[in-house]
């Protein structure tokens, strides 16, 4: 299996997990720094700010689709890998806000654990969750 099958494969499994309310869990309610906001998320196609079960869809249909992803090793918990989107969501010109930075990884017992729904940072200003 070559690397882009995995990463295919590793896509499907995750966004099966973001579709199932049992099978998800933000990264703070499992002692993890983390920073899952989509309250603070504002879509300008729907005039409203993003809800904790659409925010769990979006991340399902992104992962699904054509949207690129990165691959990182996090430092906490040590090793584990982490899937990063960065989203516009904003088509006005120009953009009025920065894109939504979206990251997930596996959980033990076979979950998807959610660390970061937010607008993407300035270099530098990250926050490191």
């Amino acid at each position: 299996m070559g690397e882009s099958d995995k990463i295919e494969r590793i896509r499907q499994e995750l966004a099966a997990l973001a579709r199932r309310r049992e099978r998800r869990v933000i990264g703070w309610e499992d002692g993890l720094p983390s920073e899952w906001t989509p309250e603070k998320v504002f879509n300008p196609e729907t005039g409203q700010y993003i809800s904790g079960a659409y925010a769990w869809f979006l991340t399902a249909d992104l992962l699904e689709g054509d949207q690129p992803i990165k691959v990182l090793t996090l430092d906490n918990p040590q090793g584990v890998v982490a899937y990063v989107m960065e989203v516009q969501l904003d088509f006005r010109t120009p953009p009025r806000q920065p894109p939504l930075y979206i990251k997930v990884h596996f959980g033990r017992g076979g979950w998807i654990v959610g660390r970061s729904f937010h607008f993407s940072y300035a270099k530098g200003e990250h926050r490191g969750t």
